[in-house]
Parts: structure tokens; C-alpha cells; sequence
């Protein structure tokens, strides 16, 4: 069963069904929400009694006309003196209204989100922006926002923006700013609706005064309510943080409910380092293996299947000597092309083929992967965990905890411009926080190639490491340690 309103002629008012008023408290938020079909647009007001015999109106929302069954969702504060309240769903002009499944009650905030408004509820003072919420766009593009009921989840009130003309930048809401501590660890989601991609940032302001930023992950389009969701560890140093969630293209982002709450420690019992070779190249098992084989060092080497026939590039033989020699085998795809660009085929097709290439010439069973260039989505970790991957590195700099993602594993890049002491640096970090560094290297000669080091510095590192008594994992042994 269902109410239905209908007007055939009007000048002025309104109408409604509206339910016997029920107590509220004062000072206490409420939500209500309900169900409609109407061919105009309508309208939800409060009618709160007071104690004193008044009344008083507060407008929580306006819906536009819909066809089919619509949820319609509002907040409002009961007001102090306040005894009782109804809630009036009504039209102002010609047409009709159905509804349904009313619903009044409490909010209850949850103590642990520490984001303030990341409902997105509570409006500023001209109803223009979520209360505390800003907007920022840069480059070149045309952002438009927005806010209002009926843009979030069941028809509460979400944020939208939408991109035309673009060339360069993005555009974003983003949030208060949130005060935090170096070393806390943290999980960040909000839910999404989009008709583009749409990324996840954090900005960091340090206490120095300069910013600092972690991506945590790229978002596929979405027409349906989907939630990103990433944990993330505050660098030190940081004295706040704002959430970013971005679109960079046209087309349109929907976003609501955001939450950050506070991880319990996800320190490992000591610190460990990783070596991650990516591509394969010959130089790699050339100049490399024998300054770790010497020290007993086991890496983990990502190669690209399409690459075996390559004499730049290690071959089967190759493969099979470094894996008998007890250093992890892990996949590159087939031809090191970025997923994202690729249909969801081709893309499955690199996840799933390069690993059965590599284990097809001897490699038993290949389970961890490297995203090339650091190209990946929500869709493209999830080809990667049906390939039957158990994690995945990302390009994202950072350390990793056992609260960290498996298949978006942060690392710190060791190209030619970086030192042996800022490796030291990465190094003494992970070991004082007890928490896991990966060292993406890739050449490993003489070139100066932006992507090369010396074996002088992968010596000296490794040095480094048997002098301090560093532990060093393989990839597939620090994801074996984050269930421990």
C-alpha cells in the first residue's frame, strides 16, 4: 500500500499525507527517509512543535520528478524547546505524489571517523556546500559542483562534480583538514558514482609548512554505488591531512559517506627490505645475482614473458638459474603495456598469460606481480587476484604494514639520481618502525640510464644491510609475514 497526492488545479499552497508527530529530543540530529513517484518536483519540510505551543519549519529537501521508486533522504537538528516533530512530503503545483516506507529516526554518529560531515549531511549556512567541505580545480578543464539531496546513497544529500573541456589537471570536493601524527595508520573510504575515472589522494600538510601526497588508488566509471576503500600510513613529519577523491577527464563524480578511522598497529616484529628487480634485464643477471648470491641475499625479479626471446632481456635458461638459485620469479605481464589502456580482455589476457608463460619454462608457481608503470585500477587488481596472484606491487612510494593492501604494495624507487644515503635513509626508516620497504631497482650497469644504478651502489646497499643485520624478504615471503 501506498499514499497518493494528485492536484488538477492550483494557485497557491501545497498538499501532503503527513504522520501524527512524534517526540524528538533537542540538540539531536534526525534522518528521515522515504520513497516517492511523482511527474512534478516535491518537497520535504519538518514541522517541529515547541514547547512553548509555536511551531517551527525547517526544509530539508527538494526532489525532482521520477518515473520510477525513488528513496529521499534528509537530516535536520531538532531545535532547543523542541517536543515533537512531523516530516511533510508535499507538492506545490499540478501533478502527483506517491510514497512510501517512511522512516524517522536518531542519528548516531560513529566515534571512530574522524572525518567531520563525511556524511555529507550537514550543509553550510546558504545550503550551497556540505558544512566544513570545499572545492578546488587546476588546470585546464571546466568543473561545474554541486550539492544536494538525492545526489547520495538512498537519496541523502552528495556531492557531485562534472568536467567538460578537458585537457589537463582535475577537479575535486575535498574535506576539512584533520589533524594527525607521523607513524599512525589509517583507513580511508567513501562511495562513489562515476561517469569517468576517478583516483584517491591524501594531502599532507607537514609541519614545515610544505605538502606531502600518497595516491592510494585509481577508481574504474561506476554507474552504480561502489566504495573505495585504502588503508595508508602518515608520514612523518605530517602535522594534517585533507582526502582528495579526483576526476581527471570529463564527465561526472558522485561522491558521498567518507570515513577515515585509525588503524590498530600493523608493525611487523622487526623491519624488512625487499628487492624488486623489474623488466628482466640481462644486466640484472649479469652485474646483480652475484652481488647478492654472495651475500646470500634472495630478490624477487619480475619479468616480462614477451621479453624471453630478447637478448637484452634474461631467457629461460636464465629464468630458471636465478629460481634454482632461490631468488623469487614473479610476472611483468607479457609486454609490458599499461592495463589501464587496454581493453578488459587484453588486459586480462597480460595478467593471466605472462604467468603461465613464465611458469611454462619451469617456475612452479608464479604468485606475485608488478603493475607496469604503475598502470592499475579497482578493475585491474581484481584481474590480478582471479589470476590466482596472493599480491601485487604498485609504483606508489611508501612503506607496508599488515594492514597494508597485498595487491597495491608500496615501494620506494632506487633510480640513478638516488643515492646510497638516501637508500641508507629508506632503510633505517623501515627498521625503526618496523615496517617493510621494497626497493624497486631495474638495470643494474653502467648506462647512467635514468632506470639503471651501478653495482658499486647495490653493493654498497647490500653492505649496508649485512652490516646492520637487515632482514631481507623476498616479495612473496613479506605477504606471508602480513598474516602473522
Amino acid at each position: 500500500k501506498a499514499a497518493k497526492t494528485e492536484i488538477t488545479s492550483y494557485t497557491s499552497g501545497d498538499a501532503k499525507w503527513y504522520f501524527y508527530p512524534v517526540p524528538v529530543t533537542a540538540g539531536q540530529q534526525y534522518e528521515f527517509l522515504d520513497y516517492y513517484v511523482s511527474d512534478i518536483s516535491s518537497y520535504v519540510t519538518v514541522q517541529v512543535n515547541m514547547s512553548d505551543g509555536t511551531n517551527k519549519y525547517i526544509d530539508i529537501a527538494v526532489a525532482e520528478p521520477s518515473e520510477t521508486w525513488h528513496g529521499l533522504y534528509g537530516t535536520f537538528v531538532a531545535p532547543q524547546g523542541a517536543v515533537s516533530a512531523a516530516v511533510f512530503h508535499m507538492i506545490k503545483g499540478v501533478g502527483y505524489l506517491i510514497v512510501d516506507d517512511y522512516s524517522l529516526k536518531e542519528v548516531v554518529p560513529d566515534p571512530d571517523n574522524i572525518v567531520y560531515n563525511g556524511s555529507l549531511e550537514t550543509q553550510n549556512y546558504n545550503g550551497t556546500k556540505p558544512d566544513g567541505w570545499n572545492t578546488n580545480r587546476y588546470g585546464s578543464n571546466t568543473a561545474v559542483f554541486s550539492y544536494k539531496s538525492g545526489y547520495g546513497i538512498n537519496g541523502s544529500k552528495g556531492a557531485k562534480v562534472e568536467v567538460t573541456d578537458y585537457v589537463s589537471g582535475d577537479a575535486k570536493w575535498y574535506s576539512p583538514e584533520i589533524n594527525v601524527s607521523g607513524g599512525e595508520e589509517y583507513l580511508f573510504s567513501d562511495y562513489y558514482m562515476s561517469s569517468a575515472s576517478s583516483n584517491t589522494t591524501i594531502q599532507f600538510r607537514m609541519s614545515d609548512g610544505t605538502f606531502s601526497y600518497i595516491g592510494l588508488m585509481n577508481y574504474v566509471p561506476s554507474s552504480k554505488w561502489k566504495k573505495a576503500e585504502s588503508s595508508f600510513i602518515v608520514p612523518e613529519g605530517a602535522a594534517a591531512m585533507i582526502l582528495f577523491h579526483t576526476i581527471k577527464g570529463n564527465g561526472y563524480l558522485i561522491t558521498d559517506n567518507y570515513s577515515v578511522k585509525k588503524l590498530p598497529s600493523g608493525k611487523f616484529s622487526e623491519g624488512m627490505v625487499t628487492f624488486n628487480f623489474d623488466d628482466g634485464f640481462y644486466s640484472i643477471y649479469e652485474n646483480a645475482l652475484p652481488i647478492l648470491d654472495a651475500a646470500g641475499i634472495k630478490s624477487s625479479q619480475y619479468l616480462v614473458s614477451g621479453f624471453f626471446t630478447d637478448s637484452f632481456y634474461v631467457n629461460p635458461e636464465e629464468t630458471m638459474n636465478m629460481f634454482n638459485a632461490g631468488h623469487e620469479i614473479g610476472s611483468h605481464t607479457i609486454n609490458h603495456v599499461r592495463l589501464t589502456d587496454l581493453s578488459e580482455e587484453e588486459m586480462r589476457n597480460e595478467i593471466f598469460t605472462s604467468k603461465a608463460e613464465i611458469e611454462a619454462v619451469g617456475v612452479p608457481a608464479v604468485k606475485t606481480f608488478v603493475y607496469p608503470f604503475g598502470a592499475f585500477n579497482d578493475d585491474v587488481r581484481q584481474a590480478v587476484i582471479d589470476a590466482g596472484y596472493i599480491g601485487a606491487r604498485s609504483v606508489f612510494a611508501g612503506y607496508n604494514t599488515k594492514n597494508s593492501d597485498k595487491f597495491s604494495l608500496k615501494d620506494q624507487h632506487v633510480e640513478s639520481d638516488v643515492t646510497v644515503e638516501q637508500i641508507k635513509s629508506y632503510i633505517d626508516r623501515a627498521v625503526a618502525d618496523r615496517t617493510w620497504l621494497i626497493l624497486e631497482l631495474h638495470a643494474t650497469d653502467y648506462t647512467g640510464d635514468k632506470y639503471s644504478n651501478t653495482p658499486e651502489t647495490l653493493q654498497a646497499v647490500v653492505d649496508y644491510l649485512i652490516q646492520n643485520n637487515v632482514k631481507v624478504v623476498t616479495t612473496e615471503e613479506g605477504i606471508a609475514l602480513m598474516g602473522q
